[in-house]
């Protein structure tokens, strides 16, 4: 099932969990915003998510989800095998242990973040071991799974914002069950 994903979904889930952060690309920029490409905002959102993370000191921020821990073959146990031959522990045990346990798949079409931290060496050498165990082909590790369990890794719940925006966006196809109501061939 998870491994079922096409390539092009498995190259974005390259793209958004390791290479945007190691190839320059954001190294002019304080925030990166992920927002899916076939979802689309109905309104203004109520904040201003950047002014938000910078005021209060946040390192990210996403739409939380506890219904959706799939696609984690082999995931937390590769993360504790780089903690193990790195001699780390998480900052905040009960915080990674939250995270990995019920969150670590976010709902993938909203995410902000402090480019600072996701670039710094801590994320990008816990994120390139990731890459290695070639998950994201086998298993469809993505960012929604990278991001939030690095996060837990080497930060501390204080510099995380939850947020319940999910009124505000819409599905293009207007339902999860994309390959039901829209080819692939019709998505932009």
């Amino acid at each position: 099932k998870c491994g079922s994903f096409g390539t092009w979904y498995k190259h974005m889930g390259t793209l958004f969990s390791y290479q945007i952060f190691t190839d320059g690309s954001l190294d002019e920029y304080d925030y990166f915003l992920r927002f899916d490409s076939d979802y689309y905002l109905k309104e203004k959102l109520p904040i201003d998510l950047f002014e938000e993370l910078h005021v209060k000191k946040k390192d990210f921020a996403y739409t939380r989800r506890k219904d959706m821990p799939v696609c984690t073959e082999g995931f937390y146990e590769h993360s504790e095998k780089y903690m193990k031959a790195n001699n780390l522990k998480p900052l905040n045990y009960s915080f990674y242990s939250e995270i990995a346990i019920n969150h670590v798949t976010y709902f993938g079409n909203f995410a902000v973040g402090r480019v600072s931290f996701f670039t710094g060496c801590d994320y990008v050498k816990w994120a390139h071991h990731m890459m290695d165990a070639g998950g994201v082909y086998y298993a469809r590790w993505d960012e929604q799974h990278h991001l939030p369990l690095g996060l837990s890794l080497f930060n501390t719940p204080d510099k995380v914002l939850f947020y319940n925006l999910t009124e505000n966006f819409a599905h293009k196809c207007r339902s999860f069950k994309l390959k039901e109501q829209c080819s692939l061939n019709s998505l932009s």
